[in-house]
């Protein structure tokens, strides 16, 4: 699974890459075994907005699509976003 395909707001952690985004991505912190949580996709394969180390990165599509990750099913989605589906229906940007 990629950060492309990854459903929004769920919590996953890097566990490679392909060799033509490696050496991008490293600088930013996204190395092997890193938290990370796509916020917000853009319309028609625009950027990939993520959270990682504290921090939010938009990501070319063709980019986040040669990071893979798994998900993390055991912390879910943040306290903030579970809230606000229980209250409004599905979180904002969905």
């Amino acid at each position: 699974m990629t950060l492309a395909d990854i459903e929004l707001h769920l919590l996953a952690h890097v566990v490679g890459f392909d060799p033509t985004v490696e050496s991008r991505v490293r600088v930013f912190g996204l190395t092997p075994g890193a938290a990370v949580r796509v916020m917000r996709r853009g319309w028609f394969r625009g950027a990939v907005l993520i959270e990682v180390n504290g921090r939010t990165l938009a990501l070319g599509r063709s980019v986040a699509e040669g990071i893979h990750v798994e998900p993390d099913l055991a912390a879910g989605t943040s306290p903030g976003i579970r809230h606000h589906r229980a209250r409004h229906g599905s979180p904002p940007g969905e």
